[in-house]
């Protein structure tokens, strides 16, 4: 079996707006003082409508994974978990450099970087693999989310347009009433499946990253 090739175009929407919220914050993170109400009505949206369903959906694909399959992706969780700290720790180092610095690479932040592209590939493979093993349930879950998905897409579109002072670009004419077209018809990004397969209701992994970074941009000062 070609691993996620069949499937993948079906069911890899589920959790891109994890991505997408994380596009929006790069675009608003100094654009302009509506900044803070935008991501605060971006976590609240997350929190309220979003989080509640991918429990309940990511709960009911639990239900279905053999032991040995939980304790697996307990186990690429956890390899995740250590990648995403360590990114954030590194990033928090580079934010507290002056513009103008240069900053010079280790051999072991070279070595590790490249170590978790290698891991990475492996979290895909072998979570595209327990998802084939359950194509037919996670086919159910997916067709349930699928219109849910097409919603919360609009919705943080709808926050983001309608507060936003200048074109996407944070540059140009004002037009206090921006409207993006055609954004919903955007393919879904592939990596959604492992994301949903990764997602741990008890501590929302990893869209509390998600969040946390939102909170970061929120409190973040424009120079």
């Amino acid at each position: 079996m070609q691993t996620g090739s069949l499937n993948s175009k079906r069911v890899r929407i589920i959790l891109g707006v994890s991505t997408f919220a994380c596009l929006l914050m790069l675009s608003i993170s100094c654009m302009n003082n509506k900044k803070a109400e935008i991501i605060s009505e971006m976590e609240t949206y997350l929190t309220n409508t979003i989080e509640p369903e991918l429990k309940l959906h990511r709960e009911k694909l639990n239900k279905v994974l053999t032991d040995a399959e939980k304790q697996r992706v307990d186990e690429l969780r956890a390899d995740a978990k250590a990648m995403a700290d360590s990114a954030i720790m590194f990033h928090a180092k580079i934010a507290k450099l002056n513009e103008d610095a240069t900053y010079q690479l280790s051999d072991s932040e070279i070595n590790y970087y490249n170590y978790t592209q290698k891991k990475t590939r492996e979290i895909i493979t072998e979570c595209w693999t327990i998802l084939d093993n359950h194509e037919a349930e996670f086919t159910v879950l997916h067709k349930e989310l699928y219109p849910k998905m097409i919603g919360w897409h609009r919705d943080m579109m709808k926050i983001f347009t309608e507060n936003i002072p200048f074109n996407f670009h944070g540059h140009g004419k004002k037009s206090h009433k921006l409207q993006i077209k055609g954004l919903e018809q955007f393919g879904p990004d592939i990596m959604s499946p492992v994301f949903f397969i990764m997602y741990e209701p008890e501590t929302n992994f990893p869209l509390s990253i998600v969040k946390t970074a939102m909170h970061s941009y929120k409190e973040m000062k424009c120079h």
